[in-house]
Order: structure tokens, then sequence, then C-alpha cells
């Protein structure tokens, strides 16, 4: 089986999307369709982003640093957005403070 950059965007963006809807389930945090929607779109485009990098700099064109420049962006920006909600989902609840006794 011949790995193509759709094999790999499709596997890339269904793992973290179910990693994401799992992690959030397990927090019991509200789950929407919208939210896992949205999620894995902008895995797709982050992933999309790489490729488009790469095929700037395999472009004899002179005017490939525009794909490159926009490749760039759409690479960052929705890593950005990526990695907020993991963190919003991943992180650890405040641990409860039992040093204290109220009178």
């Amino acid at each position: 089986m011949r790995l193509d950059q759709t094999t790999i965007t499709l596997a890339i963006t269904l793992g973290v999307t179910l990693f994401y809807s799992c992690a959030t389930h397990y927090r019991r945090r509200r789950l929407t369709y919208d939210g896992v929607l949205m999620f894995g779109l902008l895995c797709a485009a982050s992933v999309t982003g790489i490729y488009i990098v790469i095929g700037a700099f395999r472009t004899p064109d002179p005017n490939a640093i525009y794909s490159g420049v926009f490749g760039g962006v759409l690479f960052v920006v929705p890593l950005q957005r990526i990695i907020f909600r993991l963190e919003a989902v991943c992180k650890r609840p405040p641990a409860k403070d039992t040093t204290t006794t109220e009178v």
C-alpha cells in the first residue's frame, strides 16, 4: 500500500480527532458534533499546510515563496487552535486543598 498525501492527512486527522473525542468524553465534558467537526477541520488544515510548504520548496517557480508563506500560515494558525483545545480538555483539574480547616 502506498502512502500518499490523502491517506496520511486522513489518518492523522482521524487519529487526533478520535483522541480529542475520547478525551472530552472521558473528562465528562460536553461533546458536540460541531466541536468535533471543527477540530477535525483544523487538523486537516494543519496537515495540508505542511504539504503546501513542502510543495513550495520542490517547485522551481520563483513565485513559490507565496505558496510557502500561505502553507506556513495554514499550518501554524490551526495548530494554535488545536493546542488550545487539547490543553483545555487534557489539563488536570485543580487539586483540592485539604490542609485548611474550617471552624
